[in-house]
């Protein structure tokens, strides 16, 4: 389930794995810890401005929320790791399980225990789950393969002023916002 999953990452970039989940996640927090996961995203978070900080605090508010509200769907091994916060948001973007939900990024060991991000996807997305759903996003890498295209990097100005946009998800949105149409 995505919620158990999504603890998952958190309580995994707290670097307290093996606190929560048994001693078989001891190598997971050495390199959460060694590499000053937590706090990073307690700087991170500390540094967004305050609107896109509330953006972080209502995302782990709608899953506290969710969790109270349906405690079945959560196991209870991941309830451990409730209540989550902003930071946890943070933090867990881009954790070094293959967990990872918005943000997934491998490791290679390289020189003695120092790891290296080896390869992964750079999306950066902010849902809002509620009676009207609402998403922001970032995609570094753009969102074209194809050569000459405006978009193959456009969104990287985005990623450097740590600034989403939003996620058209109805028809009227995107037509709106639709730059061309062509019928095959």
């Amino acid at each position: 389930m995505q919620a158990n999953l999504l603890l998952r990452l958190y309580g995994e970039s707290r670097g307290r794995a093996a606190e929560y989940w048994g001693p078989s996640n001891l190598e997971l927090d050495r390199w959460v810890q060694l590499n000053g996961v937590p706090e990073r995203a307690k700087a991170w978070y500390d540094a967004q401005n305050p609107t896109f900080r509330s953006y972080l605090d209502a995302f782990a508010r709608g899953i506290n929320d969710f969790a109270k509200a349906h405690p079945e769907a959560i196991d209870a091994d991941e309830r451990v790791v409730l209540p989550v916060s902003g930071v946890d948001v943070v933090g867990g973007n881009g954790g070094p399980s293959g967990l990872g939900l918005f943000r997934t990024i491998a490791f290679t060991r390289k020189v003695g225990n120092r790891y290296y991000a080896a390869n992964g996807e750079t999306i950066v997305c902010a849902i809002e789950f509620g009676p009207s759903q609402q998403a922001r996003c970032t995609l570094g890498y753009g969102n074209s393969t194809q050569a000459g295209s405006p978009h193959l990097e456009d969104q990287l100005p985005l990623m450097v002023q740590k600034t989403l946009h939003p996620v058209w998800r109805e028809k009227k949105d995107i037509e709106a916002n639709l730059e061309k149409s062509e019928s095959f």
